[in-house]
């Protein structure tokens, strides 16, 4: 009888064991938001403000990316002066999310994360990724891009699609030929080597594929260069902001004791040479310039009969750092400046969701919320969330923390932990890290790890748990004695066999020296 006592005891106490580690484990999941794949993600259940998103979406999807754009030199994000004024008029009728993040400062990397919904992307062939999924649902996919670094033989992003917007295209010869009158009106003295960046070379392309009167539901990524360095664009776009005090320009007085400008000032590609204010008169003449060839988008669209049946996504690959925080060019820096970034969602139709969404989203919900408003199940391998709930107010929130890595092209990488009031940085030492209070300190400029390191043990905590989900753990940032699978780096272009023509474009760009 003792005996059995006992070993009802024991299968009891076994039982209290397991229901404690399973409901510990749940809460550890819902906490940390440990970003594994799922087997089978289904679509958001179809509640009526769900339903009511889905029909609002309209049936085309058009992405359109204005290279290094940083959302704190728009108007509808609160900057003073005039240089997005088409974006603001559209964000008064579309969804402006302030807590957006890039999961890196380079245009390569973050478009692959975009596309595949997944926080570390090596440089590889595309597997089961958006625009091959979107493609199953029936989309005809048109990918139009000017930054040489996802097209050709560096980036590669545009094998997948139905129909590619490139200098091998029929018209790229006439093309060519109708330049020469573009570079008059913009009142440049630039050669026919520098039409790819200009957002017109582009914006032909758009007419191009518009001429064929698309009769199927289509997905269009769109890639302008602008604002991106070069610094170069027409001079009554300049005029706008020549010799004028830019709107309070802060520069942080500490940073995190190992990082070095990736290049000093006065030494940046292209015309990034010159002042702090010069450099900044002239970001924003080029983010004006790329507002434009928001504009004409808009415009186009519109003349095609396609604008209110299609959903308008404008967003950045990336930001830009400025000298805040000793980083000028953005690859490298580690700091809001180049990884806060902005998205507006612009839906079809009356009655459309318009406002402002303060939820910390990410690059990679992109793709799981186009499907899920589509009703249709996304990729396994998607890490991101759907936004869909969020959008719905099901939800008030979609994560908890949203990591990024910096730093690339140089020796000391940086891996950024952020939720909605702090940012941790972790460098690959697994020693010096720094800690910022993003509510009393937006600018990161005070390190308080010391002061603050039960906050910070909690976000180290919360990145090993996102490091151990990954393909390629890099758990060295927290621990430098830990091993991890190593990853060639797609950052820096490989220059050996490169045709001079992109050689040139990529100097253009400030890639290449």
């Amino acid at each position: 009888m003792g005996n059995k006592r006992i070993g009802i005891f024991f299968m009891l106490l076994g039982f209290l064991i397991i229901v404690f580690l399973a409901g510990n484990f749940g809460r550890q999941r819902e906490d940390t938001e440990e970003p594994k794949a799922n087997k089978t993600v289904r679509p958001s259940k179809n509640t009526k403000a769900v339903g009511n998103l889905r029909e609002a979406a309209g049936k085309n999807i058009i992405i359109c990316v204005l290279d290094a754009a940083r959302p704190d030199h728009m108007g509808c994000y609160g900057y003073p002066r005039p240089t997005t004024p088409n974006i603001d008029r559209l964000a008064k009728d579309s969804l402006v999310f302030e807590q957006h993040y890039c999961p890196y400062p380079i245009t390569e990397q973050s478009t692959r994360a975009l596309f595949e919904s997944r926080y570390v992307v090596p440089r590889r062939t595309q597997s089961d990724s958006l625009v091959e999924s979107l493609q199953r649902l029936g989309f005809n996919t048109i990918f139009l891009a000017a930054n040489p670094r996802i097209t050709g033989i560096i980036g590669a992003l545009g094998k997948g699609f139905d129909n590619i917007g490139a200098d091998s295209q029929p018209s790229a010869a006439d093309r060519h030929r109708q330049m020469a009158n573009i570079v008059r009106a913009d009142n440049t003295d630039k050669s026919k080597e520098d039409f790819f960046y200009r957002p017109q070379y582009l914006l032909a392309q758009v007419n191009d594929w518009l001429a064929t009167k698309p009769k199927r539901p289509f997905f269009t990524y769109i890639h302008f260069i602008p604002p991106h360095v070069p610094y170069d664009a027409p001079k009554d776009l300049k005029a706008l902001f020549l010799g004028k005090q830019p709107p309070a320009y802060w520069k942080s007085a500490s940073a995190m004791p190992t990082e070095k400008s990736d290049k000093p000032l006065d030494k940046q590609p292209s015309a990034m040479a010159g002042s702090v204010n010069e450099t900044l008169n002239l970001y924003d003449a080029n983010m004006r310039w790329a507002d434009g060839a928001v504009g004409a988008l808009e415009q186009a669209l519109r003349k095609a009969g396609l604008f209110d049946n299609t959903l308008l996504i404008i967003m950045a690959d990336h930001g830009e750092a400025l000298g805040e925080h000793g980083y000028n060019w953005h690859p490298d820096c580690p700091y809001d400046e180049a990884l806060h970034i902005p998205m507006i969602m612009r839906f079809p139709g009356k009655g459309a969701p318009k406002g402002r969404v303060k939820a910390l989203t990410h690059t990679i919900d992109l793709l799981p919320t186009l499907f899920d408003l589509h009703n249709k199940p996304w990729p396994a391998a998607a890490q991101g969330r759907s936004l869909l709930p969020l959008l719905a107010g099901a939800t008030a929130r979609t994560h908890d923390y949203c990591f990024s890595a910096a730093g690339s092209v140089s020796l000391c990488r940086t891996f950024i932990v952020r939720d909605l009031q702090t940012t941790l940085l972790l460098n690959e030492d697994g020693k010096t890290r720094a800690l910022y209070d993003m509510v009393k300190d937006p600018h990161q400029s005070k390190n308080v790890i010391k002061s603050e390191p039960a906050r910070a043990a909690r976000l180290v905590e919360a990145f090993r748990r996102f490091a151990e989900a990954q393909p390629y753990p890099p758990l060295n940032f927290i621990d430098p004695k830990a091993r991890r699978k190593a990853v060639k780096s797609s950052a820096e272009p490989q220059t050996k066999n490169m045709p001079e023509k992109l050689r040139k474009q990529l100097g253009t760009l400030g890639y290449l020296k």
